[in-house]
């Protein structure tokens, strides 16, 4: 099942829904760069194995959080969006289970 993908805020779906939006808000390189991210992201069936921006867990204890480089210093930084999250037995978000992840953040873009 591919990836259902929600956002913390408007302002994060519109930079990544909106071509005019995101290269209005990012450098040309960045934006370009993250609209490809998303689609990639949206195409996969788990976070942690998307094939570029090497994606790698910053937290694995709930909410957990993965971080997935985009370019020049900028990231995108996921949570899993279930009500109930999926946990291994070590109490750590199982993200081969997830499929509904939410952007939290794009670092970079007011740091």
């Amino acid at each position: 099942m591919l990836l259902i993908l929600a956002f913390e805020t408007e302002q994060l779906r519109e930079i990544c829904r909106s071509e005019v939006v995101a290269y209005s808000l990012l450098p040309p390189p960045v934006a370009q760069k993250l609209l490809r991210r998303i689609a990639d992201i949206r195409a996969a069936t788990c976070i942690l194995r998307i094939p570029v921006g090497n994606p790698k867990q910053v937290d694995g204890k709930p909410p957990g959080k993965v971080y997935i480089d985009v370019c020049d210093g900028y990231y995108l930084m996921f949570s899993a969006a279930h009500q109930k999250i999926p946990l291994n037995e070590r109490g750590d978000v199982a993200w081969d289970e997830v499929s509904r992840i939410k952007l939290i953040d794009i670092g970079g873009l007011y740091d």
